[in-house]
């Protein structure tokens, strides 16, 4: 069984440029899974429900602020501990990114007035580390200076702390410090080293 964002034709774009949508692909069957959220809540539209656990598991997994799950019918529910958030200024959270796709970035500004403000971070050394969200960060630090957020528990291993090494070493300390490249950019600033 094989978990991924999909972007198959099941799914409304939107949601599909805000990674809500999780195709299951299971034997080359196809299952699909669309989560439209509101508030802490996200209602789970799906073409066959035999994998809709997993779904569940592996989006919330990612999306820790979503605490109920349910269903059209609401025949199916599950529930997780609700999420403690907290606002941060945006200019103390650090970013674990080196750079963000334009392309990505101007799919996602179309839905910015949609978008889920509770970002996932990780403390390390006594310094608040954006796990996910670092494209909505980037928008919101126009118009905002707090951002809520909440802890997500990852495992600080060695590749992440490798990676927290190497940013600091690079002097990125806040979301301006991530670059937004075209795929041309990108391709052309790997190939050279």
């Amino acid at each position: 069984m094989k978990i991924y964002y999909g972007y198959e034709d099941f799914y409304s774009k939107e949601n599909i440029s805000l990674k809500n949508c999780l195709t299951i692909d299971n034997n080359n069957q196809k299952y699909y899974y669309e989560f439209i959220r509101e508030g802490g809540e996200a209602l789970v539209k799906y073409n066959d429900d035999k994998f809709l656990h997993d779904a569940i598991e592996f989006y919330h997994n990612e999306n820790n602020d979503i605490y109920f799950y349910y269903n059209i019918d609401k025949s199916y529910t599950e529930r997780f501990d609700k999420p403690y958030y907290y606002k941060l200024p945006i200019n103390i959270i650090r970013p674990l990114k080196y750079y963000i796709e334009l392309e990505e970035f101007n799919k996602l500004d179309k839905y910015y007035e949609k978008l889920d403000l509770k970002l996932p971070v990780v403390i390390i050394d006594d310094e608040y580390f954006l796990v996910d969200g670092h494209k909505r960060l980037l928008l919101l630090k126009e118009d905002q200076r707090m951002v809520d957020v909440y802890l997500k528990d990852i495992p600080l291993d060695q590749e992440l702390l490798d990676l927290v090494y190497i940013l600091r070493e690079y002097n990125y300390k806040t979301i301006d410090d991530v670059k937004v490249y075209t795929n041309e950019e990108i391709n052309e600033i790997f190939n050279q080293k």
